[in-house]
């Protein structure tokens, strides 16, 4: 969470409380990434290695992995930020030296007025999310919802200016009223016939069972010794020619201990020992 905060990865995300604290995302997403980070670096070692019998020295950082996924809000490009993101900026410090409040910092530094076409929908039985970043997918988007609010798209396009944001969040509802007429299962009929990207807005509880999951063959069955069996994730990647080993569930604490003390070189008597002499459970 403190890395989330410090990186600015709560600011991008966006969700406020009631109060309008900001919240953290709720998957440790800096934490996972740098183990994968960490993964690819490891064989990339070993692979240097193979080839020229020196090792590597690994080195990473939730906060450089933090910054990584969110490389274009962080970078400096005075070029393309001098018309959007620097006044944007100074407006938000502006506000901060004023000491307003965090949900008004955060409406000064991201403004509204072109998200209609990048955001989830309410629909009668759940909600849909749409991802059109293009100008001919925002176009199908207009057709399949009936809206000819252009958006970013529109040549007075002004997020700052109040009367083009006053149009923004009219259409906004409009648009947001029509989703509600229709189900999920619906809308996203709809947009696949207009060719419009989009998918429902599922829980993660959901996703064991998913179509396209178990398709894929993502999920492993695993055998735990306390819990019986279950499913979990399976590996992220596969190689042609090559299958990676099936996932073992969580060892109950201890489990490997003896395993690994023969391993370090350790007799069955010394381990033996250990144990009588209450130094291993």
């Amino acid at each position: 969470i403190i890395v989330q905060a410090v990186t600015g990865l709560m600011a991008v995300d966006g969700k406020l409380d009631a109060q309008g604290t900001p919240r953290p995302m709720a998957p440790a997403i800096a934490d996972f990434a740098t183990g994968l980070a960490i993964a690819w670096a490891v064989s990339t070692a070993l692979f240097h290695r193979e080839r020229t019998g020196e090792g590597q020295l690994i080195e990473s950082s939730l906060l450089a992995t933090a910054l990584a996924l969110q490389g274009g809000w962080v970078m400096d490009n005075p070029q393309a930020d001098r018309d959007r993101r620097n006044p944007a900026r100074e407006r938000r410090r502006g506000l901060q030296a004023e000491g307003a409040p965090f949900a008004e910092l955060l409406k000064a530094e991201r403004p509204a007025g072109g998200g209609l076409f990048y955001r989830a929908f309410l629909t009668r039985d759940g909600a849909v999310a749409i991802g059109a970043l293009s100008r001919s997918l925002r176009a199908k988007v207009r057709a399949a919802v009936g809206t000819d609010f252009l958006a970013q798209d529109a040549p007075d396009f002004d997020p700052y200016d109040p009367e083009f944001l006053a149009r923004s969040r009219a259409a906004t509802r409009a648009v947001e009223e029509t989703l509600t007429k229709k189900t999920t299962a619906e809308w996203l009929e709809i947009f696949e016939h207009h060719g419009v990207p989009a998918g429902p807005v599922q829980f993660p509880s959901e996703m064991a069972d998913d179509p396209q999951v178990l398709a894929n063959d993502l999920m492993v069955k695993v055998e735990h010794a306390q819990t019986g069996p279950q499913r979990a994730v399976g590996p992220i990647l596969r190689f042609h020619g090559a299958r990676a080993a099936t996932p073992k569930a969580s060892p109950a604490l201890g489990a490997d201990t003896d395993a690994c003390l023969r391993e370090a070189g350790y007799s069955e008597d010394e381990i033996a020992a250990l144990h009588g002499d209450g130094v291993l459970g």
